[in-house]
């Protein structure tokens, strides 16, 4: 059996990748504006957002950082930066999210609307 080069082993990934990335892009194409509406009407700004297991957010909110993890089975929302995300929490809340990994690789709109639910949660303690 011939060896492959590194840039046939890059090729046939992605052809394999091409339809999970096909599937994200419809969703967000489809979903995308609303949740992105939802995430500015409760005036939050999103800085980052990306990655899959975990899933990550950060922004800002009512003057105070937002970091969202979305791994395995739950999502986490921290609001109110600290010195150290890990150890020193403002405020936080977690959620279960499916089965081990779906959480990891839940959509982008989908995501925004956790983070949206948690800014309520945040607001109505």
């Amino acid at each position: 059996m011939a060896e492959k080069t590194l840039k046939e082993v890059f090729a046939a990934m992605g052809a394999a990748m091409k339809p999970a990335f096909d599937r994200e892009r419809a969703e967000w194409d489809a979903h995308g504006a609303a949740a992105t509406a939802k995430l500015e009407a409760v005036g939050a700004t999103l800085d980052h957002m990306g990655g899959n297991c975990p899933v990550q957010a950060e922004g800002t909110v009512d003057g105070q950082a937002f970091y969202f993890r979305a791994r395995g089975d739950a999502w986490e929302l921290w609001i109110g930066q600290t010195a150290d995300w890990w150890t020193e929490r403002a405020w936080s809340i977690e959620r279960e999210y499916g089965k081990w990994p779906d959480a990891g690789w839940m959509a982008r709109h989908e995501a925004l609307g956790f983070i949206v639910e948690g800014i309520e949660a945040y607001r109505a303690r």
